[in-house]
């Protein structure tokens, strides 16, 4: 008898000292994860708005729309309640719209083009503009504003402009989206 409890206790053993040894093991390397956020050799890079902005760009021109993913509202909802950007397709009045890259404006701008589904033809073009970006806006007297003066959105927010021209003051409120905050 004496010979089976001995023979209970060195299995228990046994089996209780890895499991010991395994949490302390994952103890220490918690420890490790912890203190490495704080490792002087790890450097933290800070783009500046317009490194962002660039890199925006150029996944947009390489087919990536991630950067203009979700749902965007207009603030005025006069002519346009909202658009919906999913991979590479735009929700608009719940049409749909395949969209490609288009190109950069003269002002460096990307737009993309859309394509109805309805249709081989390209229709209006998506505009994005990121914040701190000037909207260009054709004055009461026909010229072209590029200076900000005349843009009534809100150039501390990313927005949406799917438009054929440039536009007024008025059909600019009208038309442009914000991304709507969850």
């Amino acid at each position: 008898m004496k010979i089976i409890v001995k023979i209970i206790l060195m299995i228990g053993l046994i089996v209780m000292i890895p499991s010991v040894l395994g949490v302390v093991v994952n103890n220490k390397q918690t420890k490790k994860v912890e203190s490495s956020s704080h490792n002087p050799l790890i450097h933290r890079v800070d783009y500046t708005d317009d490194e962002i902005r660039e890199l925006e760009y150029k996944q947009l021109e390489n087919g990536n729309y991630s950067a203009l993913q979700g749902v965007w509202k207009n603030d005025a909802k006069k002519t346009l309640s909202g658009l919906t950007v999913d991979g590479g397709i735009l929700l608009v009045k719940e049409r749909r719209y395949f969209l490609s890259f288009g190109g950069r404006t003269v002002e460096d701008i990307p737009y993309l083009k859309t394509q109805s589904e309805n249709s081989h033809r390209n229709t209006a073009q998506l505009y994005f503009y990121p914040k701190g970006v000037v909207i260009p806006v054709r004055t009461k007297t026909g010229e072209i504003d590029y200076s900000g003066s005349h843009d009534p959105s809100d150039q501390t927010r990313d927005r949406l402009l799917f438009s054929q021209t440039i536009l007024s003051e008025e059909e600019l409120k009208d038309n442009v989206c914000y991304r709507k905050e969850l």
